[in-house]
């Protein structure tokens, strides 16, 4: 198992390996204020309040997050959970 697996180098670079396990997986958020940090979450399905609470967004429910992956973007709920492997996860955005 490995450490920690950037996900956008992954997506980038494993155009169609499934997501190896490992011990964290390490996502990018910008916030369109100069904000733009990659952080680890340890769970490759995490919800959306979990990406949100790994940087700090607080509370929850007042912030939008987008995601985009190979598909194009779209908005995830708090409460939805995001299978990174499937999607193929390139990066988050989050808006208050």
């Amino acid at each position: 198992m490995a450490d920690d697996i950037d996900i956008e180098v992954w997506a980038r670079s494993s155009a169609q390996d499934p997501l190896p396990a490992a011990q964290g997986y390490r996502v990018r958020l910008w916030d369109g204020d100069g904000f733009d940090e990659k952080r680890r979450v340890e769970d490759a399905t995490p919800t959306g309040a979990q990406i949100l609470d790994a940087f700090g967004r607080h509370p929850v429910n007042e912030h939008i997050l987008l995601l985009l992956d190979k598909k194009g973007l779209s908005e995830i709920a708090p409460d939805e959970v995001i299978t990174i492997g499937d999607r193929r996860v390139e990066r988050f955005f989050a808006f208050r």
